[in-house]
This record gives structure tokens, C-alpha cells and sequence, in this order.
């Protein structure tokens, strides 16, 4: 049957099978024929793999190509691309670079995760120094860039972003126009419909500002107005967006003005933020009532804090040390609770991986069969190049919405916006380890028979076969007999 995952399976155990195919075999798998595609694309199929509890952090950052000082041009601006690093392997990785842009991504753009999509927005071109209005996409699993519909309004910089999985929409506030009058205006970014949407404005004017989402609301912190630059304040505004509406402005929110680089949300709602403590630097945590106390100093090392991300139960932190040309990277695991046992472990990163973080991200992606230490060691692995990228045209027709009220959100990209890599695929799951991005024991589990068709690799069966209990309660009693 055409409609079989995999021959002479029932569907749920075929699902279970696709499951465990590990993140990185992702373009190789949706090569094999349409089924697996629309499958591995299809929201039953990741709320599977979150369900059996096979998601991962992952971290995206927009950082400076690291260049050797005798190549380096005298005066030339650094070239910023995308990575990506994997905090549970340490395996880092250079995403394919944005169609039509040899010249890197724009200086000071935001980065923010929808998904399994990474939004570009915004920035300065580094050729003409001009703001620009450019929106590009990165289909993690797709490996596919597109570019989005352009951000309307007065062309803006050093605004607040920030990107919401439920809602599927990346917002943007505040910053400051061509002439640095700093700006209230808010909009939103619908992933899926490719369209933009104005929000109301913000009781205060913004510039330099920082973008949270969380708990289903879209905070800006900080910045400054057009009367005093530079004189940052501590207060915040949260746009409900169930309510579509601004909160009243919250007076003293956080812990210090400044530049609220830093700022981030944790695993469970609050936030984290690192500033200049009495006898070094420090984190401090957001506790219920607003207060904010001390929960771990930062390394010697670090001299200044540049970014930091994080996810359930960890932060990762990048900054400035001895050396000011040079960054270090560190790693905290929050899962043993908070207290004198918090520890910072550095992440040794590698040479092409060492530029300057201009911005990042973090996100959820649904990992499976990864056994847990291939990539772990003292040394951090560094992945190949992915394959070059496809770029969907965008319709230069497309309008953008423009009133205040809630916008009606389509379900998925449109189809035509998405173009299969299919025929940069050329080596299969099974193939040696210079042809894919890293290799693993499970990705020798699904063996390519040819473009409709795949069998289940021995290895593949008896990985199934330590779920049976779990699937016996889902399919029928005949169907035991194949893992029995």
C-alpha cells in the first residue's frame, strides 16, 4: 500500500520506528519517498516524539565568522552566520548560509525561535550601513531558508524580539527609526501565514530595548526614550495576547538598569539576569513576589557578560575574558536544584565556533536515538557543513495586515513556500561518516530500499522491541508476534 510507512507494519508501530530517527538523519529521511516527508512534517508526528519525551535544547546563534588576523581585511566588518550547538552532545554546527546574501547576515539583526523555524529580522546591511526591513526563515528539519514578508513600518534598530511556539508568531517592539527617535510601536510576525500584524502601542517609548515571551505574554524590558539616550530605565510593559492588550507599565521590574542583554526566561517562568555583583559578577533569579536574589557568580574568567540563553533546566552563558578579543562559553545544570551545588562547566568550543555571539536563541527540538555520550568527551565535536541550502521565493505581492485586532492564524506554511531538498540528498541513513553530519550507532537502523519503499534493519527491530510493553497497549494482540 502506498499509504504504508513501512511494509507490512501497522502504522503505530511504524511510528514508533520513525520516532527514534535521530535529528540530524532528518533531511536523508524525508528523501526516502513523499509519505515520510509529510509525515516527519506533520504536527501528530513531533507531538509523538514530545510525548515519549525525545525533546532536546538546542541553541541558535547569529556569531562572526573567526577569521585568522593576516586574512582578515583592515577595517572590513565581520561577517555574522548561523549556528547551531547542542548542549546535551556539545556537537556544534554551521547552518547553511542565507540565499543571496554572500555577505553574511546584517549586523545587530534578531534572531528568535518558532518551533522548529529560526526568524532572522531586521538589522543593518554591513555594505551600506542602512536599516533594513529584510525577514528570513530557516526551516530546521527542512534545511530549507525562505524569506519572509518584509517588517512594515518606519525601518527600525535595536528593538525587542522575541518568538512564541504556542502562538507561531515572532513580535517585535520598540527600538529607534533612521533618525534614532526611539519608537511604541509594536507588531507581530504570523510565521505560518507569512504576514505581519500591528499590535498596540507601548504606554512608553523603547530604544535598546529586550524582548521575553512567557507565560503567554510578550515582555519588553528596559531601554530608554528619545529625551534621555542612554539613561536606561528598570520598568517593563507585558502584552497579553490573549487579551490583546498592554498591561499597566511595571515600575522597578528589574534588578538594575542597563542594557538587559542578559535577561532571559527559565524552564519555569522566571526570569534570569546577570549584572555586577559587590565582589564579582552574578545570575540573579526572579523570585515570585519580584524580588531577584543572588543564585550562582559567574566564572573568574568572565569579565563581562555578552548573552545568555536558557532552557529546562540549564543556562548557557557567553563572555568576554581576559583577553578582550576573547569569548568563552559556560554551562549550568539547574536540574540538581538551587543552592551552594550549582556549577558552572566551560564549553570548549571550537576554533570556527569561537567568533563573537551577536545574538541567540533557544529552543526545543525533538531529538530521538541519540545514545547519550557518542558526541560527550573534554573536547567538544565540531560538525560538517550541511548540505547548501534551497530558497523558496516569497510572492512580492503578499499585503501586510495592518489592523490591532487579533489575526486569524492558517495551521502551516503554504506548500508552495517550501521546496523538498530531496535532490541534494544523495547518501542514505546507513552511509559512512564523511557523508553525514555525524554519525550514529541508530542511524544505521532504517536501511533505503528505493524511493517508496524501506525495511526495518535488524537494529532498528530490537530497539522497537524494548518498547513493547508500551505498545501492546495500542495495537492488536497478532501484531506481538513480530517483536516476540
Amino acid at each position: 500500500m502506498e499509504d504504508e510507512l513501512l511494509p507490512r507494519l501497522p502504522q503505530e508501530i511504524a511510528c514508533e520506528c520513525l520516532i527514534r530517527v535521530p535529528f540530524h538523519a532528518f533531511p536523508t529521511v524525508r528523501a526516502v519517498c513523499k509519505n515520510w516527508m509529510h509525515h516527519l512534517e506533520s504536527p501528530c508526528f513531533h507531538r509523538l516524539r514530545r510525548s515519549a519525551g525525545l525533546a532536546r535544547p538546542f541553541v541558535a546563534l547569529v556569531q562572526s565568522e573567526s577569521i585568522p588576523p593576516q586574512q582578515q581585511p583592515s577595517l572590513a566588518p565581520p561577517v555574522f552566520r548561523l549556528s547551531l550547538f547542542e548542549p546535551a552532545t556539545g556537537a556544534w554546527t554551521s547552518l547553511p548560509p542565507t540565499p543571496g546574501r554572500s555577505h553574511g547576515l546584517p549586523l545587530s539583526c534578531r534572531l528568535a525561535a518558532v518551533g522548529r523555524e529560526l526568524v532572522v529580522v531586521g538589522g543593518l546591511d554591513r555594505r551600506s550601513w542602512a536599516f533594513t526591513d529584510d525577514v528570513h526563515v530557516f526551516d530546521v528539519v527542512s534545511r530549507v531558508w525562505r524569506r519572509g514578508a518584509p517588517m512594515p513600518g518606519p525601518r527600525r534598530s535595536s528593538f525587542a524580539c522575541a518568538g512564541s511556539e504556542e502562538r507561531r508568531m515572532v513580535f517585535v517592539a520598540g527600538g529607534h527609526d533612521e533618525r534614532k527617535n526611539a519608537l511604541r510601536s509594536t507588531l507581530a510576525y504570523d510565521v505560518a501565514a507569512d504576514a505581519w500584524v500591528r499590535l498596540p502601542d507601548m504606554a512608553r517609548e523603547r530604544d535598546e530595548c529586550r524582548g521575553l515571551f512567557a507565560r503567554g505574554a510578550f515582555r519588553v524590558l528596559g531601554g530608554f526614550p528619545t529625551a534621555a539616550q542612554a539613561q536606561f530605565s528598570r520598568t517593563a510593559e507585558a502584552f497579553d495576547v490573549a487579551a490583546w492588550r498592554w498591561g499597566d507599565v511595571e515600575e522597578g521590574k528589574l534588578a538594575e538598569a542597563g542594557y538587559q542583554r542578559t535577561c532571559v526566561v527559565s524552564g519555569d517562568g522566571r526570569m534570569c539576569m546577570c549584572r555586577q555583583g559587590e565582589e564579582k559578577m552574578e545570575v540573579l533569579l526572579e523570585e515570585g513576589d519580584g524580588a531577584w536574589r543572588p543564585l550562582a557568580h559567574l566564572p573568574d574568567d568572565v569579565k563581562a557578560s555578552l548573552q545568555m540563553v536558557a532552557w529546562e533546566g540549564g543556562l548557557m552563558l557567553w563572555g568576554a575574558g581576559d583577553n578582550s578579543r576573547a569569548q568563552v562559553a559556560y554551562i549550568m545544570d539547574l536540574k540538581g536544584g538551587e543552592g551552594k551545588g550549582l556549577m558552572w562547566r566551560k564549553v570548549e568550543m571550537p576554533k570556527r565556533f569561537s567568533g563573537y555571539a551577536q545574538t541567540a536563541c533557544c529552543f526545543e527540538m525533538l531529538e530521538a536515538g541519540v545514545p547519550h555520550g557518542i558526541l560527550s568527551g573534554p573536547h567538544l565535536f565540531e560538525g560538517k557543513v550541511m548540505p547548501p541550502p534551497v530558497i523558496a521565493p516569497s510572492s512580492a505581492s503578499k499585503a501586510t495586515k495592518s489592523s490591532c485586532s487579533p489575526p486569524r492564524l492558517n495551521p502551516r506554511p503554504s506548500p508552495s513556500r517550501r521546496v523538498p531538498l530531496r535532490a541534494q540528498m544523495t547518501s542514505p541513513l546507513g552511509a559512512s561518516p564523511e557523508g553525514a553530519l555525524f554519525q550514529f550507532e541508530s542511524s544505521k537502523g532504517i536501511r533505503v530500499q528505493h524511493d517508496s519503499r524501506a525495511t526495518p534493519a535488524p537494529d532498528t527491530e530490537t530497539r522497537v522491541s524494548q518498547d513493547t510493553r508500551a505498545i501492546r497497549e495500542r495495537v492488536p494482540d497478532q501484531v506481538q508476534a513480530l517483536f516476540l
